[in-house]
Order: structure tokens, then C-alpha cells, then sequence
């Protein structure tokens, strides 16, 4: 990975950091993208140090299991706010995504995936991808769904084993923004 762009996300991951702290306090009404959020901004946190430091359980537990848990808690928030019989179409891709989610296949060395399960990281970006077109969530409009999208198809711009990098650093910048901007 770039250097120079591994300190563009480090800085940007701080602002975000910045951004979620600002509305905290607002955030928490809405509890099931709040937790989210918490496990992004944690996923953010142990990448960076992933990034810089090799710790055995930070990079073949830790980041794996937030990993899980961020796909898990989809299934919360979607159960929570389950508007129509579409919801439980979406609900099936993200149980699908944690049956065949296998920890060993998401050890982590310096931030990159040593062994990626391509075939689950694509899986996993059309199933996200499905997810956000069929949500009928109020909280996710017309224009946050393209720019959700768009966050899943913008790691494909570099190496499969860099996708969570790109990802986690991403998300956490447009979501605090989204939420520093219009909440």
C-alpha cells in the first residue's frame, strides 16, 4: 500500500474519530447504526495499529471479529426496522455471508488479507450491494444508497488483499461526515 495514502487515511480516520465524537450524543437514538458505527470506528482503530504493529490476536481475531459483527449487526438493524417481506431477502444474504465467513480466511498482516476468500469478499459486495437496494429503512434515501454503494465498489479500485483497508477507511470518513452533515 501507498504510504503517502496510508497517512491521507490515517489523518481522515481521525477526523472522522473527531466527527462521531461532535454528535455522539444525537447519534444515539439511532441504536442499531450506532453500534454500527462503534464497531466501525473500532475496526478503524485496531486496522491502524494493524497498519504499523503485527500483534497475532489483533490480526487473526480481533479484526476478523469485527468484521463478523459488522455483518452481523446489519441483521439487528434490519430486523429492527423491518418495513416489508423484501427485508427478509436481505436478511437471507446477510445470514448466508456469516454461515460461510471462516476466521482463518481473514488474517491480517500489516492491514492486508494474507490468504482473502475472493470468493467472499465478492459475495459479500453483492449481497451489501442487494442489501442497500432492497432497504426500505428510512435513514438510508436514494442518495445514500448510491453513495453506499459506491464505498463497496471503491476498494476494487486496488488490490483484492488491501479491500478491507480501503474499506474500513472509507466508510468511517463518509459515515461521520453523513452524519456531521445531515443529522
Amino acid at each position: 500500500m501507498n504510504n503517502i495514502l496510508k497517512y491521507i487515511y490515517i489523518i481522515l480516520f481521525f477526523i472522522s474519530v473527531i466527527f462521531f465524537l461532535i454528535r455522539a450524543n444525537t447519534l444515539y437514538k439511532y441504536k442499531g447504526w450506532f453500534y454500527k458505527l462503534i464497531l466501525l470506528l473500532l475496526s478503524g482503530i485496531f486496522m491502524t495499529i494493524s497498519l504499523y504493529y503485527n500483534n497475532i490476536y489483533l490480526n487473526d481475531y480481533i479484526l476478523p471479529i469485527l468484521l463478523y459483527l459488522n455483518i452481523l449487526i446489519l441483521i439487528y438493524i434490519t430486523i429492527r426496522n423491518k418495513k416489508n417481506n423484501l427485508d427478509y431477502i436481505t436478511i437471507l444474504g446477510l445470514i448466508y455471508l456469516l454461515l460461510t465467513f471462516k476466521i482463518k480466511n481473514f488474517k491480517i498482516k500489516n492491514g492486508k488479507l494474507i490468504n482473502p476468500d475472493i470468493e467472499w469478499i465478492y459475495s459479500s459486495i453483492i449481497l451489501l450491494i442487494l442489501y442497500y437496494i432492497l432497504s426500505n429503512n428510512n435513514s438510508i434515501t436514494y442518495y445514500s444508497k448510491i453513495g453506499l454503494i459506491l464505498l463497496i465498489l471503491y476498494p476494487l479500485l486496488f488490490p483484492i488483499d488491501e479491500y478491507f483497508i480501503h474499506r474500513i477507511y472509507s466508510l468511517c470518513l463518509a459515515v461521520s461526515t453523513n452524519y456531521i452533515l445531515f443529522i
